[in-house]
Protein backbone atom coordinates (compact mmCIF):
# COMPACT_ATOMS: atom_id res chain seq x y z
CA UNK A 1 0.00 0.00 0.00
CA UNK A 2 1.32 3.11 -1.07
CA UNK A 3 0.37 6.68 0.77
CA UNK A 4 -0.49 9.59 -1.91
CA UNK A 5 0.18 12.71 -0.77
CA UNK A 6 0.85 16.75 -1.77
CA UNK A 7 3.37 19.11 0.04
CA UNK A 8 2.01 22.38 -0.01
CA UNK A 9 3.92 26.00 0.07
CA UNK A 10 1.47 28.42 -0.32
CA UNK A 11 1.51 31.86 -0.41
CA UNK A 12 -1.25 35.08 -0.08
CA UNK A 13 -0.11 38.08 0.22
CA UNK A 14 2.93 38.34 2.25
CA UNK A 15 1.69 35.78 4.53
CA UNK A 16 2.73 31.99 3.74
CA UNK A 17 2.23 28.40 5.39
CA UNK A 18 3.64 24.77 4.56
CA UNK A 19 1.44 21.64 5.07
CA UNK A 20 -0.43 18.62 3.64
CA UNK A 21 -3.12 17.35 1.67
CA UNK A 22 -3.94 13.92 1.23
CA UNK A 23 -4.32 12.99 -2.29
CA UNK A 24 -3.25 14.86 -5.13
CA UNK A 25 -4.52 18.58 -5.50
CA UNK A 26 -6.50 18.81 -8.37
CA UNK A 27 -8.51 22.23 -7.83
CA UNK A 28 -9.10 24.80 -5.48
CA UNK A 29 -11.64 22.47 -3.38
CA UNK A 30 -8.70 20.48 -1.96
CA UNK A 31 -7.56 22.77 0.06
CA UNK A 32 -10.63 23.44 2.02
CA UNK A 33 -9.75 20.28 4.33
CA UNK A 34 -6.65 21.58 5.41
CA UNK A 35 -7.04 23.55 8.97
CA UNK A 36 -3.83 25.71 7.56
CA UNK A 37 -4.93 26.44 4.80
CA UNK A 38 -8.16 28.33 6.37
CA UNK A 39 -5.37 29.87 9.09
CA UNK A 40 -3.51 31.69 6.45
CA UNK A 41 -6.88 32.64 4.55
CA UNK A 42 -7.80 34.46 7.86
CA UNK A 43 -4.67 36.44 8.48
CA UNK A 44 -3.67 36.99 4.99
CA UNK A 45 -4.56 40.62 3.39
CA UNK A 46 -4.52 39.36 -0.32
CA UNK A 47 -7.21 37.85 -2.78
CA UNK A 48 -5.31 35.56 -4.80
CA UNK A 49 -3.65 32.38 -3.37
CA UNK A 50 0.07 31.12 -5.37
CA UNK A 51 0.75 27.27 -4.32
CA UNK A 52 3.72 25.55 -5.27
CA UNK A 53 3.04 21.56 -5.03
CA UNK A 54 4.68 18.56 -4.79
CA UNK A 55 3.20 14.68 -4.72
CA UNK A 56 4.49 12.31 -2.80
CA UNK A 57 3.87 8.76 -2.19
CA UNK A 58 5.08 6.78 0.75
CA UNK A 59 4.96 2.73 0.42
CA UNK A 60 4.95 0.74 -2.35
CA UNK A 61 2.00 -1.16 -4.09
CA UNK A 62 -1.87 0.16 -4.76
CA UNK A 63 -2.21 3.73 -4.02
CA UNK A 64 -4.91 5.11 -1.16
CA UNK A 65 -4.86 8.68 -0.54
CA UNK A 66 -3.42 9.59 2.86
CA UNK A 67 -5.82 10.56 5.52
CA UNK A 68 -5.65 13.17 8.39
CA UNK A 69 -4.48 10.39 10.62
CA UNK A 70 -1.87 9.34 8.20
CA UNK A 71 -1.00 12.99 7.44
CA UNK A 72 -0.20 13.57 10.86
CA UNK A 73 1.94 10.42 11.23
CA UNK A 74 4.11 11.03 8.38
CA UNK A 75 4.11 14.72 9.74
CA UNK A 76 5.75 13.50 12.86
CA UNK A 77 8.15 11.15 10.81
CA UNK A 78 9.28 14.12 8.94
CA UNK A 79 9.94 16.31 12.09
CA UNK A 80 11.85 13.84 13.19
CA UNK A 81 13.64 12.87 10.24
CA UNK A 82 14.78 15.91 8.12
CA UNK A 83 15.33 14.26 4.65
CA UNK A 84 11.96 12.11 5.26
CA UNK A 85 10.65 12.90 2.19
CA UNK A 86 14.07 12.72 -0.05
CA UNK A 87 14.97 9.45 1.63
CA UNK A 88 11.47 7.81 2.06
CA UNK A 89 9.13 8.70 -0.42
CA UNK A 90 9.05 9.07 -4.37
CA UNK A 91 8.31 11.90 -5.83
CA UNK A 92 5.65 11.85 -7.89
CA UNK A 93 5.15 15.34 -9.58
CA UNK A 94 5.78 19.13 -9.29
CA UNK A 95 2.94 21.69 -9.96
CA UNK A 96 1.85 25.14 -9.08
CA UNK A 97 -1.27 26.90 -8.92
CA UNK A 98 -2.70 29.98 -8.23
CA UNK A 99 -6.27 31.53 -7.81
CA UNK A 100 -8.57 34.10 -6.93
CA UNK A 101 -10.26 33.66 -3.22
CA UNK A 102 -12.71 35.84 -4.07
CA UNK A 103 -14.13 34.52 -7.46
CA UNK A 104 -12.31 30.57 -7.64
CA UNK A 105 -10.50 31.00 -11.01
CA UNK A 106 -7.57 28.68 -11.24
CA UNK A 107 -4.49 28.66 -13.20
CA UNK A 108 -1.80 25.95 -13.22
Amino acid sequence: MALLFTAVKAKIGNESAEFFIGGEVESEKDFECSTVYQELCDRADGSELEADMTVYEYGEGEKYVASFAELAYLTLRMENTPNFLESRCNKISEKQMSFDLNDGAMTM
